[in-house]
């Protein structure tokens, strides 16, 4: 070969090898992981907040990468393509985002708003009134919320983001004075309300007793012969001095609250088939008598309750005895 060939035959090649590695695929870099910013934060219901999501290599930051947001709790918060999260309820959710099978994630914090009391109905009782259903009105009231009387929560009701209720017991309007009306709502946020205040004047004369109303007993029937039991009474208006009252006549009574008085029916009261009459009496000033409640008293069939060479006795449900067999010489049996 000559000189001027085998320079050629060495371009050609060297051209080859170019061609060749400017046209192979370089190798593509795998995600190693995701690296979520802030990996905390705490927003309001309402607010929106950006994460950013970074997809890393060996420290290096990789570009041109899908990322998909997912929130675990979208009830509290929801999350958008961008990385937006929005605030929608008190409590906490983990946002995260992935790429290419790697996570990573960051915590959101939804805090609830402070409540706002606007008034209170009714405003004032008199000393020694009975319990009552107070209403609180103002806003950013959310489940979990409570009505506090002097600072400790009573039995609350959440009607909607602008109402609550709360039953107020009777001693805690037993003395005159004033109570300390606010609301609180839970964390995560809440808070504590401007304070609302409810007045107790003294009374100007007799407190009237209000005329009680009863609804149901517990229990409404017993077999004759059972022991004695603690019979439960519902209904309305019942007061401290509230009797409940069988046949007309006054059973050791409970009161429990202007719904509920207990009393207790001795082992004598049901000793035989009838019915019992339950009543609720409340002392004047005011209350009176209450509609009368039925209590029944039955007798189941019992075993023969004598028994002769040709007779037999036993007691009907009715609690009458039903007898069969011989009257020789005048008399059941022959014994």
């Amino acid at each position: 070969m000559s000189h001027r060939r085998f320079q050629q035959a060495i371009v050609a090649a060297a051209t080859t090898l170019l061609l060749g590695c400017m046209t192979t695929s370089p190798t593509a870099i795998d995600v190693e992981t995701v690296d979520v910013s802030p990996t905390a934060a705490t927003i309001e219901i309402g607010e929106s907040k950006t994460l950013a999501a970074t997809p890393m290599a060996a420290g290096n930051v990789l570009t041109g990468r899908t990322i998909t947001w997912l929130s675990s709790n979208m009830v509290v918060a929801t999350v958008d393509a961008n990385g937006s999260v929005h605030g929608l309820k008190g409590g906490t959710t983990r946002i995260t985002a992935t790429s290419e099978g790697k996570v990573g994630g960051a915590t959101v914090t939804v805090n609830h708003p402070i409540p706002v009391t606007l008034s209170i109905a009714p405003t004032s009782t008199t000393a020694g009134s009975p319990q009552f259903v107070l209403t609180v009105a103002g806003s950013n009231f959310v489940s979990g919320a409570e009505i506090r009387w002097n600072g400790t929560a009573r039995t609350t009701t959440l009607v909607s983001v602008t109402q609550l209720t709360a039953v107020i017991p009777a001693s805690d309007i037993a003395t005159t004075g004033s109570a300390n009306i606010t609301v609180v709502n839970p964390t995560p946020g809440g808070g504590t309300s401007a304070t609302q205040t409810f007045t107790i004047t003294a009374t100007t004369g007799p407190v009237t007793n209000p005329s009680p109303v009863l609804t149901s007993i517990s229990p409404t029937t017993s077999l004759v012969g059972n022991a004695a039991f603690t019979l439960t009474v519902n209904g309305s208006g019942f007061v401290a001095g509230s009797q409940v009252r069988w046949n007309g006549s006054p059973r050791a009574t409970t009161f429990v609250s202007a719904v509920k008085l207990t009393a207790a029916i001795t082992a004598a009261d049901i000793a035989s088939v009838g019915t019992g009459q339950v009543t609720v009496f409340s002392p004047t000033p005011g209350g009176g008598t209450s509609a009368q409640s039925a209590f029944t008293l039955t007798a189941s069939l019992s075993p023969a309750v004598a028994l002769g060479q040709n007779h037999g006795c036993a007691i009907k449900p009715n609690g009458s005895a039903w007898c069969w067999g011989s009257t020789a010489s005048g008399r059941l049996g022959n014994n």
